[in-house]
């Protein structure tokens, strides 16, 4: 937890799938200032626990826990919920229940669905983190693997802050005497197996009818190369008549919250919903 813990304003900020909630420290720290910022570590990724199964780890899942994070924390006056790809769309469960996040919700490059032209970069990442089960004999081969996911970032992510996110992402595992990512590799088994159906990985529920259900004012932001098309940018903005977007240009995905053009559009809009 970040900021006062008596802030009645709270944002949750809930990383992306292999991530962890360091990379968005940014952001974090921005909005410590007005809000108590909480950012829990979704299950499957260090500290949080690892579940026996791949097909255990499910958008509903992973929503559940962070309702119990709410509860305990809670009550708010104000809270958002900011969500970075995978993070999204366990927002988006939260943000279409009759739950506590009633206030605003932020997207980060994340549509109800997975456009299948993004579907051959997710097969090859999960391929390739089954086929290691990420260990590794150096760290720097840990973090070379951790690298090979962070996409183009252009100017929002320095070669000094990646290197720093590839650093923490990687554990030294004393019993097997090997490097290994923060992330249980059985997470890419659910997406792996998903993409083979031909459905939305971690059995997300249907993202149209979710983000439909949505009442709150909810803000996308997204690169220009990222993985929310036109098309789906189009569907969701007629889906849902209270969101806004924000582009960001020479962008894939998600956009990192480590340089100001990321951090403040989203800082600020958060600002106005209070």
């Amino acid at each position: 937890v970040y900021g006062s813990v008596d802030n009645p304003k709270a944002v949750i900020v809930l990383h992306g799938l292999s991530h962890s909630p360091q990379r968005s420290l940014g952001l974090v720290q921005a909005l410590s200032s007005q809000f108590r910022v909480i950012t829990p570590s979704l299950a499957g990724h260090a500290p949080s626990d690892c579940l026996r199964a791949g097909d255990h780890y499910t958008t509903s899942q992973f929503a559940a826990d962070v309702e119990a994070v709410i509860a305990q924390e809670g009550p708010f006056d104000f809270l958002a919920v900011v969500g970075i790809s995978l993070g999204g769309w366990v927002g988006m469960q939260l943000a279409a229940k009759d739950c506590s996040v009633r206030d605003a919700l932020v997207l980060n490059d994340v549509a109800p669905v997975v456009p299948e032209c993004y579907w051959p970069a997710l097969q090859l990442w999960a391929e390739g983190v089954k086929s290691t089960e990420c260990r590794f004999c150096t760290e720097l081969e840990a973090q070379n693997f951790v690298r090979a996911s962070f996409g183009k970032y252009a100017w929002t992510a320095s070669k000094e802050v990646l290197s720093d996110w590839a650093r923490r992402e990687v554990i030294y595992d004393n019993n097997n005497r090997q490097w290994t990512t923060n992330f249980d590799y059985k997470l890419a088994e659910n997406v792996v197996q998903t993409l083979r159906r031909g459905g939305n990985p971690f059995n997300q529920d249907d993202g149209w009818d979710l983000l439909a259900k949505i009442r709150i004012p909810t803000f996308l932001l997204y690169g220009d190369e990222g993985m929310t098309t036109a098309s789906l940018r189009q569907r969701m903005v007629s889906t849902s008549p209270r969101m806004s977007l924000h582009e960001l240009i020479g962008v894939g995905h998600p956009p990192k919250f480590c340089h100001p053009r990321t951090i403040d559009p989203v800082k600020e809009w958060i600002q106005s919903q209070v």
